[in-house]
């Protein structure tokens, strides 16, 4: 069918041919070509020659392969004139991709103006493929090794057409058994055989000749000594677990002894310099020349140890195996969590020889053996990773060498975690790194992300007794996960450090000199909850005043301090710190100022008959703490014609007491009664006031010199007494009044005892006389007393 469709496409293209490129010659060399083993050894030259003598002419190829895949319009190079060739790379290439055996069919055509001539041929790819089989293998020595030679062509197996075969040994010519080679049908192969080669591995190559090119094949044969013994079981990972035995297979025979067998007394077994005494083994054979060896090992600490199992037997040379062997003992633990609910967890192990998995059982425990060591270890516990480089594991650190912890939303007082993490390892270790996963619902600024430690962790009753310090931190937010490198024992937490948000208040506006100063405040957390036991330091700028004080449990914060000696304005200086909190910091204004005071020191009551004037002097006391000046006084609730008094004091220093008198006079027409006075002094834009009583009394009228000189000691006694000082309305006022009444009732029961005295006996006025002495003393004792009190 191929062949009739390359016909129709030549007939078709000659029907057009009009004054067409004249083809002369078309030729294909090789057109035998060999696929040795897979590869191509040549590319077939395809070219042509023209007669013509036309210009500008075209040269294309198709050539379609066994399997009719067709390579379209490979150009034909113009060589030299008149002379094309396809290139030969690019066909070497399409033969390569196709790699097939078999006809593949050319078609060549050269055109011009659209006239084209053409030529037809094909070439042949022959797929060869050798093979060597040598018996024994391996050989030993003093055996002859026989050769199978086997040649196939496009699959099939060729019985005839080899000649002048030469084997090479080792790059070496060697020589074959005479008669040879012969093809042996069984084999499907000639055969070949050999002998005399040395104990080792040798290079084995066997070449031939097939219709008229070389074809070969290489081989490596081993040929060994007679006596043979080799451990077959036991690689560099063998672990020895305590009171176990072991089982060592070997494989053992001579070839020139078909009653050989294994004993005791050709064997020498030693671990690490420990040898085995023949008592600790028994050997068993299980099956054609392997023995096993049930041995006892001798008692060693856990590590890596060498075993070393020597063959010594009828004067061979002896043959020595080794092999590495790994004394384990038990690791267990267990991991829960702070409820004691099992967690799951798994750990990997590995070192150049000993690796090892290990998982923990549904109830969170875990049991195995390992060899101590150093190891690159990975642990997974819940929402972690941890790797571990040079972990070393002594015997001693076998039981429970991690505990592992985690909490959700965890509140560290200072700290509001996502996550927190405790982690321990006994084990020592060079350089680790450590993935925790964060639940970002819990953050509330997950830019401002920090990872804090723990070195000093209490696990029972779960609070870092150490302070919590900020690390460095790799954040991955997309997995929401943060890389540290770990330490042995720590606790981690992943979160926002909470800041505090204190208050504090001053319980005046303005400070006197030497004041006491009261402070209050509240340490209280970004959310409002108090923070108990931060420490507070409050500093009085450019002054020595500092305070340092702890906050109660509930945040309260409350100290006193005396103002400084000079007025001014002043900054209170407040720093509050608690770990981990962010620290605050903040200032109040403090103002001292010069108290300025008078003291006024006045009658509570003045008593002026109709008629008559009477003086009394009152007392301006500077108790203030500057001078002042411009002090004016006044009196109010009196007529301005009942006294008269210096309305002005200039000047008055600190502590300096200034009187002022005050004439007071009523005329003759004024109605008894009694008024309410007050005592006025203006200073500095301040008042200061005090109150009086005024009393308006009746002229007595004179009836003899004895009356009159009675009347007038009367009168100026009245007028000029000075009643207790009180404070209207205090409840001090009060209390004075109930010594003023009675007193006021006797003074005047004794005027009128006096003014009837003239009718008495001298007796009864000197009786008077001494009631009003003691009840004048008593007012003057109570006062006194009252005073003390104060």
């Amino acid at each position: 069918m191929k062949r009739l469709l390359i016909l129709f496409t030549v007939l078709i293209l000659l029907l057009g041919v009009r004054a067409a490129p004249v083809i002369q010659g078309f030729s294909i060399d090789p057109d035998e070509i060999w696929m040795e083993n897979g590869e191509t050894s040549d590319v077939p030259i395809i070219s042509i020659t023209r007669s013509d003598n036309e210009t500008g002419v075209r040269c294309f190829s198709n050539i379609t392969a066994p399997d009719g895949t067709i390579f379209r319009d490979l150009s034909l190079i113009e060589i030299s004139p008149k002379y094309h060739e396809i290139e030969q790379d690019t066909l070497a290439e399409y033969l390569q991709i196709l790699n097939l055996e078999g006809v593949y069919y050319v078609v060549v055509f050269c055109n011009k103006n659209q006239i084209s001539n053409v030529e037809s041929g094909s070439f042949s790819i022959y797929d060869i493929e050798t093979t060597i089989e040598v018996s024994p293998n391996p050989s030993y020595l003093g055996e002859d090794i026989e050769i199978i030679f086997n040649l196939k062509e496009n699959g099939r197996i060729k019985k005839e057409g080899l000649e002048n075969f030469k084997i090479s040994i080792d790059g070496e010519d060697w020589n074959f058994i005479p008669g040879n080679p012969v093809y042996i049908p069984s084999k499907d192969g000639y055969f070949l055989e050999i002998e005399d080669l040395i104990k080792g591995r040798h290079d084995l190559e066997v070449n031939a000749d097939y219709r008229g090119k070389k074809v070969s094949n290489l081989f490596e044969i081993n040929v060994e000594d007679p006596v043979q013994f080799e451990i077959t079981n036991l690689d560099d990972r063998t672990e020895v677990k305590p009171n176990e035995n072991i089982t060592i297979r070997v494989r053992a025979f001579d070839k020139n002894n078909d009653n050989f067998r294994l004993k005791k007394e050709y064997l020498e077994i030693e671990i690490s310099s420990d040898y085995v005494d023949s008592d600790y083994f028994s050997i068993s054979k299980e099956g054609s020349d392997y023995y096993d060896i049930d041995l006892k090992p001798p008692s060693h600490s856990g590590g890596e140890k060498s075993l070393k199992v020597s063959f010594d037997y009828n004067n061979f040379p002896i043959i020595e195996e080794t092999r590495k062997l790994f004394y384990v003992i038990p690791i267990s633990g267990r991991i829960l969590n702070y409820n004691d609910d099992p967690l799951n967890a798994e750990f990997s192990f590995s070192s150049n020889y000993f690796n090892k998995k290990i998982k923990t059982s549904n109830n969170g425990s875990y049991f195995d053996y390992m060899c101590p060591g150093t190891y690159y270890t990975s642990i997974k516990f819940p929402h972690t990773d941890l790797e571990l480089e040079n972990l070393k594991l002594d015997k001693d650190e076998f039981s429970d060498p991690f505990s592992y912890n985690f909490f959700d939303e965890f509140d560290l007082g200072g700290i509001r975690a996502a996550s927190l993490y405790f982690l321990e390892i006994s084990p020592s270790f060079s350089k680790g790194s450590l993935n925790m996963y964060y639940n970002p619902q819990y953050i509330s600024n997950e830019d401002n992300l920090k990872v804090y430690k723990c070195d000093n962790w209490d696990e029972g009753d779960r609070k870092c007794d150490d302070i919590w310090e900020e690390i460095d931190f790799e954040q991955d937010k997309k997995s929401n996960e943060v890389n540290i490198k770990p330490s042995n024992e720590a606790a981690y937490a992943i979160g926002n450090r909470k800041f505090l948000d204190p208050s504090f208040s001053l319980n005046k506006d303005v400070y006197y000199l030497d004041d006491i100063v009261n402070i209050q405040g509240v340490i209280r957390d970004d959310i409002h909850d108090p923070v108990g036991n931060a420490s507070v330091d409050i500093r009085l700028e450019g002054t020595s005043k500092d305070i340092q004080i702890k906050s109660a449990s509930n945040g309260i914060v409350s100290v006193t301090m005396s103002s400084p000696n000079k007025e001014g304005n002043y900054t209170l200086s407040i720093n509050v710190e608690k770990d981990p909190y962010d620290d605050f910091n903040s200032k109040i204004k403090l103002v001292v100022d010069e108290k300025e005071e008078i003291s006024l020191v006045t009658p509570e009551a003045v008593r002026v008959e109709q008629g008559e004037t009477s003086s009394i002097e009152i007392s301006v006391v500077n108790i203030g703490q500057s001078d002042l000046s411009d002090i004016e006084f006044s009196i109010e609730g009196l007529p301005e014609n009942y006294y008269s008094f210096t309305e002005k004091i200039p000047y008055l220093e600190k502590e300096e007491e200034k009187k002022v008198k005050i004439d007071f006079s009523v005329p003759e027409d004024v109605s008894e009664g009694t008024f309410n006075g007050k005592f006025k002094i203006e200073f500095d834009g301040r008042i200061k006031e005090e109150i009086f009583g005024f009393t308006v009394l009746k002229k007595i009228q004179k009836e003899g010199e004895d009356d009159q000189n009675q009347e007038s000691d009367t009168s100026s006694t009245t007028g000029k007494f000075v009643l207790p000082e009180i404070s209207l309305p205090s409840l001090q006022f009060l209390h004075k009044l109930l010594y003023i009444i009675p007193f006021m009732a006797i003074s005047f029961a004794g005027a009128f005892l006096l003014k009837k005295g003239k009718k008495k006996s001298s007796k009864n006025e000197s009786k008077i006389k001494e009631t009003f002495s003691e009840i004048k003393s008593q007012i003057r004792g109570k006062k006194e007393d009252d005073s003390e009190e104060n």
